[in-house]
Parts: structure tokens; sequence; C-alpha cells
């Protein structure tokens, strides 16, 4: 198994026991795709911090749905 993989499913692991680190961890990880992905579908709509606060409310879904 290749490396990102490997930390993907550490990483959803210490999700699923609500482990604090592993949504910081998650975070640094994939904020770049996921405020990438709202730019995208926002598509030049919204402010700066639109963006972060739709970013947020996808980690805050991610940590509710995981454990």
């Amino acid at each position: 198994m290749n490396l990102k993989k490997e930390i993907d499913k550490k990483l959803l692991a210490a999700l699923r026991v609500q482990d604090p680190h592993g949504l910081e961890s998650a975070i640094n990880r994939y904020s770049p795709y996921v405020a990438g992905a709202i730019r995208k579908v926002l598509g030049g709509f919204g402010t700066q911090e639109d963006l972060e606060e739709l970013a947020s409310d996808v980690f805050v879904a991610l940590w509710q749905s995981a454990g």
C-alpha cells in the first residue's frame, strides 16, 4: 500500500474514535483540496470569509459523521 493511502487510513481511524489530533491532521492535509472545490462551486462568488466558513462546515460535518 502506498504511503498516502496508509496516512489516510490512519486519519480515518483517528476520526472514528473522535481523536482531536485526527481532525487537526485532516484539516491540515485536506484544507487546500476542500478550499479548491468550494472555489470551483462558488465560481468567483462569495468572499474569502465565505470560503473559510464553508470549509469549516465541511470539517465539522466530517467530525460529526465520523464518530
